[in-house]
């Protein structure tokens, strides 16, 4: 009869410890899906400056703004930040915009790259560098704007 204990307590051990490595397997699983998945949907900071870049084109500017960090929108109210761009792409008549964006960057440095645009002074090229505090938060250097609106000032004042 101890016997008989015994061999019940032994299946009743087995099945507890399959329960628990069957509910430790699933989490694992489950958790590892998660994580795949969050990495397959998370965008690049290349796919994030090219939709802020894209805005710009679609006259989009809630959008361009929805996509600073925190810091950035702290230092600009979205109807500033939204008069400020529609006032200087729209007045430049930016359209065509094209990115290149270099291969292999280091993530842990500022995303360089070059943008060229057909305006209303011809053809502008300029070289950037937009700040990520996260893969989806961009932090786009302000002093891009003021260089496009003191070149368009600039060629106004020659009557190009």
């Amino acid at each position: 009869m101890a016997k008989k204990k015994s061999k019940k307590k032994r299946k009743q051990q087995k099945k507890r410890v399959l329960c628990l490595v069957s509910v430790v397997l699933v989490a694992v699983v489950g958790a590892g899906g998660v994580l795949l998945y969050k990495k397959m949907t998370e965008k690049t900071r290349e796919d994030i400056i090219k939709e802020y870049m894209g805005y710009i084109e679609k006259k989009e500017y809630e959008k361009m703004y929805a996509l600073l960090d925190e810091a950035s929108k702290d230092r600009v109210k979205q109807e500033d930040f939204i008069t400020r761009n529609q006032n200087i792409y729209e007045g430049i008549e930016a359209e065509k915009i094209q990115l290149d964006i270099p291969e292999e960057q280091d993530k842990d440095q500022p995303l360089s790259y070059r943008v060229t645009m057909d305006t209303l002074a011809g053809e502008i090229t300029y070289d950037a560098d937009t700040f990520f505090e996260k893969e989806a938060v961009v932090d786009v250097d302000p002093t891009i704007l003021l260089d496009i609106y003191l070149l368009r000032s600039r060629r106004w004042r020659q009557g190009i």
